[in-house]
């Protein structure tokens, strides 16, 4: 196939649905050299994705299509040029220029290297996307902070302090003192994870028949393992490593799992090698569990 444009992690633009449809043959598919583009690839049109694996022999693979299709320079635009964003996800920005008065604004739900990905905060049936261009016309709404009320009981017996926690507080000492710090928590979704991780979101739905049954529960899978790699990631972030907590089964110490006992996805405790689905402790499995427990079933028949 010759020399690869692009490598491993470089943000691409898909041709467009223009190209797509002026090319494709009576079929519904462009031949680009021994590969084809595709109508499913075409929902891909125009977009910007990431180079998930680089093949001499047999294209590129990306991480947003899962890996699934192989992918040629024919079928690329070009490489998309790194921008640092004025806005992160879940932002609220507001625009003096293009808003009327009563408009509370616009939430931020996706960052791309070309622009923003906007929902509106009165109206979740508007969505829009945003160059960077344009960000200098908006401004970062201040979220309005209310006190805490920390109450705290005084009993009589021994001298005690009984201490009530916020919720969604935890609290530590240091110094010999009482500090209250927002709870970690765990990404409950797909895309959470994929925050986590800097890469960007494709969702796929569940509803498979027929020859895409095989293909979705690849899928879900391949979406699944990259959701346990954020959790690793977090991990790591939590117990001061230098990068992500994998599971070393060289150790003999415990590792909480989740794997398929006959019929269902159950959390066991193993030092055995071979779990995909391992963790360092029984809250972040089961965490995990809790939020990602419709797609184990879908695919548990693979684990």
């Amino acid at each position: 196939m010759g020399t690869m444009k692009y490598k491993v992690g470089d943000k691409v633009r898909i041709k467009s649905i223009d190209w797509y449809n002026k090319n494709k043959d009576a079929e519904d598919v462009v031949h680009c050299g021994n590969k084809v583009f595709d109508n499913y690839m075409s929902v891909f049109c125009g977009s910007v994705v990431t180079i998930g694996g680089v093949y001499p022999h047999n294209g590129y693979s990306i991480r947003e299509d899962m890996h699934c299709r192989a992918w040629t320079d024919e079928m690329i635009e070009g490489r998309i040029e790194e921008t640092k964003p004025k806005f992160k996800v879940g932002d609220i920005i507001i625009s003096d220029v293009f808003s009327t008065k009563d408009n509370k604004g616009w939430k931020v739900i996706d960052v791309e290297r070309t622009g923003y990905r906007l929902i509106s905060v009165t109206n979740h049936d508007f969505m829009y996307d945003m160059d960077f261009k344009n960000e200098q016309y908006y401004r970062l709404v201040e979220e309005e902070t209310k006190p805490i009320d920390f109450t705290i009981k005084a009993t009589d017996t021994k001298g005690k302090v009984e201490v009530v926690i916020p919720e969604g507080y935890e609290y530590m000492f240091e110094n010999g003192k009482l500090y209250f710090i927002t709870k970690k928590g765990y990404p409950k979704t797909y895309g959470e994870c994929c925050r986590v991780l800097g890469v960007s979101e494709f969702e796929y739905n569940h509803t498979a028949t027929n020859v895409w049954y095989r293909h979705k529960l690849m899928a879900t899978l391949d979406k699944l393992m990259l959701c346990r790699d954020a959790y690793w990631k977090l991990a790591g972030e939590e117990m001061g490593l230098d990068g992500p907590w994998e599971p070393d089964w060289n150790d003999t110490s415990i590792k909480y799992c989740l794997e398929r006992d006959f019929d269902a996805i159950d959390k066991n405790v193993s030092n055995h090698k071979g779990r995909t689905f391992a963790f360092p402790t029984a809250e972040m499995r089961d965490a995990f569990k809790e939020n990602f427990d419709k797609d184990l079933e879908f695919c548990k028949e693979l684990l």
